[in-house]
C-alpha cells in the first residue's frame, strides 16, 4: 500500500518513519521544561517576554499563539514561586494569562507605555498587601524608561514577612543618552531605597539593560556602579562574574536582582543564582519563538508556615473564623461567635489599629489595606479594607 504525501507516493515503512519523526518534533517542541522551584525554598525570577501579545510586524515573535503558549509553559513547569515579567504589551494577553496560570496572583503596572511590567506570585505562599502596591518614581519615569512597580506582599510563614518586590525595566540601547538615563535612574533608585525602604525588607528584579561590571556602551563604567559601591547586593553578578549572559544575541547579563542586606544575610541562599540559558533545550527556536532574554532567578530559604501558629502569638489554637464580607470598606462580621469576643486588629507592619470587643466591627475610618485580626483562643484571620 501506499500513501500520497508533499505529493510523492511512499510506501509503509517510510510513512511510519515520517509519523514518527513528525511526532519527535512535535515533542520536542513541547519537551517538559525542569521544576526550578524546590518545595522547601523560595524562587524569585525575573523574565523580559519580548513584547508579549503586541501582534505589530517586527515586535516580538510572529506567532503570538505559540509565543503565549511558551511562556505559559515555562512559567506552569518551571514552579516558579514569584515571577517579575517585561514586555507585557496586551492588557487582553495579560487577562488571559492570568486565568489560565490559576496558582498564581498578579499585578500590572499601570503605566501608559504598551510594554508594562508584571508580577506573578503563588496564591499559596504570599498575601497582597493593596495599600503599598503601586507605580513608583513617576517623576523620573523618563530616566527609567518606564516607572517602576512596586508590589508588596506578605508571605505566609511563620514569621509574617512583608517583602517590597520592586520590578523595573529600565532604559534600553547602546548610546550615550541610553547610558545618561540608566545612570540617574540607578541613582534616583537608591535615593528611593534609602529614603522609603529603610529598615524594610525588599527584592528589585527586572531588566536592567546594562550589565554590572562595566556597562555595554562602549565598556564605560556600569551605570549601577553607584548601587555596587554603596554595598548594595546582586546575587546575579555572580552570573556576570562567570560570563553568563541573560541575552540571547550577545555575551551580556541584562537581567538581574537586588536585595537589601538583612534578606543577604539571612535568606539569600548563597551561589544560588541561576540563567535560565538552556532554555532552548525545552523550548524549540526559543530566542525567535519566545523571547531573547532568557529567565534568571535565585533561592530564598523563607518557610512556609507550619501548622503551630501563626507568628504573631503561639498559644493561638489551630481553630479558625472567618471574616464577612471580605473586602470590605465599612462593617465586618467575626463569624462563629455571638459572645462578645475580644479582638485586636494589626496592620501590614504588625502595628495595633483597632481593638474592642464584639462581632460587628466598624473599620470605615482605617485606611486600605490587607490587616490581621486576632481572636483570643483562636489564630489569626485576614481581611482586605477598600476605598469606594
Amino acid at each position: 500500500m501506499y500513501s500520497l504525501i508533499f505529493g510523492y507516493s511512499i510506501n509503509r515503512k517510510m510513512h511510519k518513519f515520517l509519523v514518527c519523526l513528525l511526532l519527535f518534533v512535535f515533542y520536542n517542541n513541547s519537551a517538559q521544561v525542569p521544576k526550578l522551584g524546590n518545595d522547601s525554598t523560595f524562587e524569585f525570577a525575573t523574565w523580559n517576554v519580548y513584547w508579549l501579545g503586541d501582534n505589530t510586524p517586527g515586535n516580538g515573535p510572529a506567532d503570538e499563539t505559540l509565543q503565549y503558549n511558551n511562556v505559559k509553559q515555562f512559567i506552569q513547569q518551571s514552579d516558579l514561586d514569584l515571577i517579575a515579567i517585561q514586555e507585557l504589551s496586551n492588557l487582553n494577553t495579560y487577562y488571559q494569562l492570568n486565568k489560565d496560570l490559576s496558582k498564581y496572583a498578579s499585578m500590572l503596572s499601570d503605566i501608559d507605555q504598551v510594554q508594562k511590567m508584571g508580577l506573578f506570585w503563588k496564591k499559596s505562599h504570599f498575601n497582597l498587601i493593596q495599600a503599598y502596591s503601586y507605580t513608583i518614581l513617576n517623576d523620573q519615569s523618563y530616566n527609567f524608561g518606564r516607572a517602576p512597580m512596586q508590589v508588596c506582599l506578605q508571605l505566609n510563614n511563620d514569621n509574617k514577612d512583608t517583602i517590597f518586590f520592586i520590578v523595573l525595566h529600565m532604559k534600553a540601547f547602546g548610546d550615550q543618552d541610553s547610558y545618561n538615563r540608566r545612570m540617574n535612574a540607578s541613582i534616583g533608585l537608591k535615593a528611593y531605597i534609602e529614603t522609603s525602604l529603610q529598615n524594610k525588607k525588599y527584592v528589585i528584579l527586572g531588566d536592567w539593560n546594562d550589565d554590572l561590571n562595566y556597562s555595554t556602551y562602549q565598556k564605560m563604567v556600569s551605570p549601577y556602579q553607584n548601587l555596587l559601591n554603596a554595598g548594595y547586593h546582586f546575587p546575579t553578578k555572580e552570573l556576570t562574574d562567570q560570563g553568563k549572559r541573560s541575552y540571547a544575541y550577545s555575551k551580556v547579563m541584562f537581567d538581574h536582582i537586588l536585595h537589601c542586606q538583612l534578606i543577604q544575610d539571612s535568606f539569600y541562599i548563597p551561589n544560588s543564582s541561576a540563567v535560565f540559558d538552556i532554555a532552548p533545550n525545552y523550548i524549540i527556536n526559543f530566542s525567535r519563538s519566545t523571547s531573547d532574554h532568557y529567565p534568571v532567578y535565585a533561592q530564598y530559604n523563607f518557610k512556609l508556615a507550619t501548622e503551630k501558629g501563626t507568628g504573631y502569638d503561639d498559644h493561638f489554637q489551630i481553630n479558625q473564623f472567618d471574616i464577612y464580607p471580605n473586602p470590605s470598606n465599612s462593617m465586618i462580621w467575626i463569624s462563629n461567635t455571638t459572645a462578645p469576643t475580644p479582638y485586636a486588629i494589626f496592620n501590614s507592619l504588625g502595628e495595633l489599629v483597632l481593638s474592642g470587643i464584639g462581632c460587628f466591627v466598624d473599620i470605615e475610618k482605617i485606611p486600605s489595606g490587607i490587616y490581621l485580626i486576632e481572636r483570643k483562643g483562636y489564630r489569626v484571620a485576614r481581611f482586605c479594607k477598600y476605598l469606594n
